[in-house]
């Protein structure tokens, strides 16, 4: 642990018949609830790796 990083985890499940691909993310301060509006693009954070959801499960896998 560090007081220079924030450390950030998340659980995918991927319930579509395709592979899921996670690209990127997007932080918010606040907590959200209810509707909200699908941010810019352009706000996305790219990821260091591509994360392969399989598809109807759990878990991932990275590119390299």
């Amino acid at each position: 642990m560090t007081t220079e990083a924030i450390y950030l985890a998340l659980s995918l499940r991927n319930v579509g018949t395709g592979i899921g691909v996670v690209h990127g993310w997007v932080f918010y301060p606040e907590r959200l609830s209810g509707d909200v509006d699908c941010p810019d693009p352009g706000h996305f954070q790219r990821l260091t790796r591509d994360i392969y959801v399989p598809a109807g499960d759990t878990g991932c896998w990275m590119s390299r």
